[in-house]
């Protein structure tokens, strides 16, 4: 059994995860009164048994719940339920009765992981050339809950990137033995899941690497009543490791554009400044970049490649300037309209 401990503070972490939905447990229609209505943890049925005042409301509800309104779905069970509770005719059945439990009981699960926060950190080990990766976890419910995920799966994905420009990935998936149970409070507390070499291997400039944690279904616990667990995102780790001969310092975005673009640059002081822009600002490199891409010719965009392969969450255009080109058009055009003025460094 592996519990959480109390964590150091940390001068950096990563921005705290709210995570999100537990169950997505209600499944189709058959049709009006044979509307078939399946809950985890309650057998199968139809709306049959249910009276028929009640059958708009719970199919109201379901809907709700599928599309994971859970407001909405709040409202609406609360009116059921007070309609249920008062009702002395009969017609509020156990079949009723027992699927409005099954509902409350799954969107309570949904609140109880709204209040978790969980997210990985890698940090470098103090006495050896190695990251650790840990995961943090706290809970903003008011009380303590255990959390208990069925098993996890720990994948790691570096991207190295050498003086020529050229770049190399590896996808590492590992199952992390034994996770649960989670204890978890209103203090951060932490575990260790992995650790991994932070050495640079030949004549590699940098390397990015990216932790991601999938926890597979479960149940979370409040004062040992059990709730279900399931599709709880983790907020992923990512950490940069440079050669020993650049500098620590980060390069603003809006360097490297305007780098870019002198004459007869080489690629190795473009990379140099590439690999120190800040993750969280790749996007904005990304976005001023833009104008220069899209009206370079496929020769001058070249030597750009490389930087643009590190800086994009993706690697699908592969190495073609002209696929690229189209990749930041459709970018572009799916993201929020930008001054070009303000992105066109080659007037200043």
């Amino acid at each position: 059994m592996r519990r959480l401990v109390p964590a150091p503070p940390l001068a950096l972490a990563p921005p705290l995860a709210l995570v999100g939905l537990l169950l997505a447990a209600l499944v189709g229609c058959a049709g009006p009164g044979g509307a078939k209505m399946e809950v985890v943890g309650v057998p199968a049925r139809t709306l049959e048994g249910v009276a028929a005042r009640y059958q708009p409301l719970f199919e109201a509800l379901r809907d709700a719940v599928q599309a994971h309104e859970d407001a909405t779905a709040r409202r609406i069970a609360l009116r059921l339920r007070s309609l249920l509770d008062a009702d002395r005719s009969g017609a509020a059945s156990g079949d009723a009765l027992d699927l409005m439990a099954a509902f409350e009981r799954l969107l309570r699960g949904r609140e109880l992981v709204d209040a978790l926060e969980l997210e990985l950190v890698a940090r470098p080990d103090p006495r050896l050339p190695l990251v650790e990766v840990v995961l943090r976890g706290r809970t903003r419910s008011g009380q303590p809950l255990t959390l208990r995920p069925a098993g996890a799966m720990l994948r790691l994905l570096r991207i190295s990137l050498a003086q020529n420009g050229r770049d190399g990935r590896v996808l590492r998936t590992q199952p992390v033995a034994d996770l649960g149970p989670l204890e978890l409070d209103g203090e951060w507390r932490e575990v260790l899941l992995s650790s991994t070499s932070a050495l640079l291997q030949g004549n590699t400039l940098a390397a990015r690497s990216r932790w991601t944690l999938s926890l597979r279904a479960g149940e979370v616990l409040e004062e040992g009543r059990s709730y279900p667990a399931q599709d709880v995102p983790v907020t992923p780790a990512e950490r940069v490791e440079l050669a020993p001969f650049l500098p620590n310092g980060p390069v603003d975005p809006a360097e490297l554009a305007t780098y870019v673009q002198r004459r007869g640059v080489a690629l190795a002081p473009i990379l140099e400044r590439t690999v120190r822009v800040l993750p969280e600002r790749r996007e904005e490199a990304l976005d001023l970049l833009t104008p220069l891409v899209l009206r370079w010719t496929p020769e001058e965009l070249a030597r750009l490649v490389p930087s643009l392969r590190w800086l994009a969450p993706t690697a699908a255009p592969g190495r073609d300037p002209l696929a690229w080109k189209q990749w930041l058009e459709r970018r572009r055009a799916e993201r929020p309209a930008a001054d070009p003025a303000a992105l066109d460094f080659s007037r200043r």
